[in-house]
């Protein structure tokens, strides 16, 4: 078997219209033996027109009730990553993630965040957040620097993706931080 699509998701599958027209491009070409869509939301509608064309699919983050879904426990996740830094000995956290209303991944990993510090005796303190909703590389390096100017005692981030975490890395080295020395 062969890859045959690798597609960012965010740029080039934004729209209901855009993901159909890609998945009729599936329906039409010979070869394809499923999908594996990660972090892509394809709608039950879509998923029966593949399934209808014996194509499988499997969904990487994201929930439904007609196809396979591959998830890991978010809240675990996040839990064990702050409790992590907690024992490192970190007590400002901050947090870089998409608002929890977009998408059950988020809502779980900040569930998690807060859990942790809750289990820790750390106080919640939601000004150590900022909302990063388009998950971007450049986003989350201003957002890094957003949560700096407004806490400058952070000591660490949990950050809600690895393209967040990418660009939150890239905007700290321009603030002249050290990784992991400084934050």
């Amino acid at each position: 078997y062969e890859l045959r699509y690798l597609i960012d998701v965010s740029k080039e599958l934004n729209s209901e219209e855009k993901k159909e027209l890609f998945l009729d491009t599936i329906l039409r070409e010979k070869g394809v033996v499923g999908v594996l869509a990660c972090y892509l939301k394809i709608s039950d509608v879509l998923i029966a027109k593949l399934y209808k064309n014996k194509i499988p699919v499997a969904l990487l983050e994201n929930y439904t009730d007609f196809g396979r879904c591959i998830t890991i426990d978010n809240v675990k996740a996040s839990y064990r990553a702050v409790g992590k830094l907690i024992e490192l000995g970190h007590r400002k956290i901050g947090c870089i993630m998409a608002q929890e209303d977009i998408d059950h991944v988020w809502a779980d990993r900040l569930e998690g965040y807060k859990k942790a510090l809750k289990d820790k005796e750390i106080g919640y303190d939601p000004t150590l957040i900022v909302y990063e909703n388009s998950v971007g590389i450049n986003e989350a390096g201003l957002a890094t620097k957003e949560l700096l100017e407004k806490d400058p005692q952070i000591t660490a981030i949990l950050y809600g993706s690895d393209r967040q975490a990418y660009g939150g890395m890239s905007a700290l080295r321009e603030l002249g931080k050290r990784i992991p020395e400084d934050i």
